[in-house]
C-alpha cells in the first residue's frame, strides 16, 4: 500500500456538471425531434423547461447561499450576475414556451430563441464549470460539498 496516495476528494464540479450535459442532450434531442414529431417535441420541451426552473432554483437556494456565506459578497459579484442569467434563461424558456402553444408558429423567430438559448446556457455554464464550482471545491469541506449536492438532487 503506497504511503502518499492521494485519497479523492468529492468535487461539486463533476456531481452538477452532469445536469449540463443533460440539458445540453435534450435540447439537441429536441431541436431533431421538432421536424420529425410535433407533439413529441412540444412534451419534451417542458420537459427541458422544467429541468432547467429545477436546476436554476437550487443553485440559487443551496449553491449561491453557500457562496455569499463564505465571501460575504452579497449584493454584487458572481452570483448576483449568475441570478441576472437565470431570469434571462427562464424568461427566454417562458417566451419559447408560448411561441411552441401558437398555432402560427414562425419558424424562424423558433430557430433565433433556441440559438440565444443555446448561447445563454454556454455562457452561464461556462461561468459555472471554470469559476463557481471549482471556487466551492476548493473552499468547502468535503461533507459540506456532499450535503450541497444531496440539497441540489433532492
Amino acid at each position: 500500500m503506497q504511503k502518499n496516495a492521494i485519497t479523492p476528494t468529492f468535487r461539486i464540479t463533476s456531481s452538477i456538471i452532469d445536469d449540463h450535459i443533460n440539458a445540453e442532450k435534450l435540447i439537441a434531442e429536441f431541436q431533431s425531434l421538432k421536424v420529425k414529431n410535433e407533439p413529441a417535441a412540444k412534451k419534451l420541451f417542458l420537459k427541458i423547461k422544467e429541468e432547467l426552473m429545477v436546476h436554476m432554483t437550487k443553485e440559487e437556494e443551496v449553491l449561491f447561499p453557500l457562496f455569499e456565506s463564505r465571501t460575504q459578497i452579497q449584493g454584487s459579484g458572481p452570483t448576483v450576475t449568475m441570478r441576472n442569467e437565470h431570469k434571462q434563461i427562464s424568461a427566454l424558456l417562458n417566451k419559447m414556451e408560448k411561441t411552441l402553444r401558437n398555432p402560427k408558429r414562425n419558424a424562424r423567430q423558433e430557430a433565433v430563441m433556441e440559438k440565444e438559448l443555446l448561447k445563454l446556457l454556454k455562457m452561464h455554464e461556462e461561468k459555472e464549470e471554470e469559476v463557481f464550482y471549482p471556487w466551492l471545491d476548493k473552499m468547502l469541506p468535503e461533507q459540506e460539498k456532499k450535503t450541497a449536492v444531496a440539497q441540489m438532487r433532492n
